[in-house]
């Protein structure tokens, strides 16, 4: 007896030739904009970083020419518990004071304590702009362009991945009903439950699944309509799916 026959009939259009004609829903949509905005954010966002990167470096290397250097003093040191600390100076130049700030370790801010000598680099045109020599501007690392770009890429293959694997079973997937078996709370995910399920294959075999749901779990018995794969019956998903539709047009 096949889980069809033992559990109820299967919807009308799951009964239809393969492969089935396969439409996008509204989640499906929106699923796959993501997905082409994410490729075309690893394009637009990775060009526009790579050529902040390449400026910032720039600026970086002519403000390192161009700096002089004047003795300072450390007026404070801010967040030394934590793991990163402000350290606080001012210098003079022409007989004019100036000050800045910088970011340390804490570790490491332990050696500036107020009233310690300190060296500051500046740009003799506008001393407002300056650094502790120890630490010279480096500008924005080149890195971070492929980085962002690799990121968006991934989600969109992601999302691509996603929406094809439930067109595809879909499509060539072959449909069974099965009966839920038991029902579980997920304690470790907040409150949800994951429904256990069987449905028979053609073979007379049973073969197990599950999905997770947020709030009223079926009863044991309750009929469940699943499409899976013939060659790897694991490879399954509760119908109808999120993502895709059989078009009945």
């Amino acid at each position: 007896m096949s889980g069809a026959e033992q559990f109820g009939p299967l919807p009308a259009e799951l009964q239809r030739m393969m492969p089935r004609p396969v439409r996008l829903t509204g989640a499906g949509r929106v699923v796959m904009a993501a997905a082409l905005l994410s490729a075309l954010e690893a394009v637009v966002l990775g060009t526009w970083l790579y050529e902040r990167a390449r400026r910032s470096q720039l600026e970086a290397e002519q403000r390192r020419r161009a700096a002089a250097v004047a003795d300072g003093v450390v007026v404070a040191v801010r967040g030394a518990g934590n793991s990163a600390a402000i350290v606080e100076y001012e210098f003079r130049v022409a007989d004019l004071g100036y000050r800045g700030r910088f970011r340390s370790t804490s570790s490491r801010a332990r050696s500036f304590q107020p009233g310690a000598a300190l060296k500051v680099a500046y740009l003799p045109a506008n001393p407002r702009v300056n650094w502790p020599a120890h630490q010279p501007p480096r500008g924005l690392p080149f890195w971070i362009s492929p980085a962002v770009a690799v990121s968006s890429l991934l989600v969109a293959a992601g999302l691509g991945l996603w929406l094809r694997s439930q067109r595809r079973l879909l499509e060539e997937g072959r449909a069974a009903v099965g009966s839920v078996t038991r029902v579980e709370k997920i304690r470790a995910k907040g409150v949800g439950f994951r429904v256990h399920y069987e449905f028979r294959l053609p073979g007379g075999a049973l073969q197990a699944g599950r999905y997770e749901i947020q709030r009223d779990p079926p009863p044991p018995g309750t009929p469940v309509v699943v499409v899976y794969d013939p060659e790897r019956p694991r490879r399954q998903r509760r119908y109808p799916f999120p993502l895709v539709r059989v078009a009945t047009d």
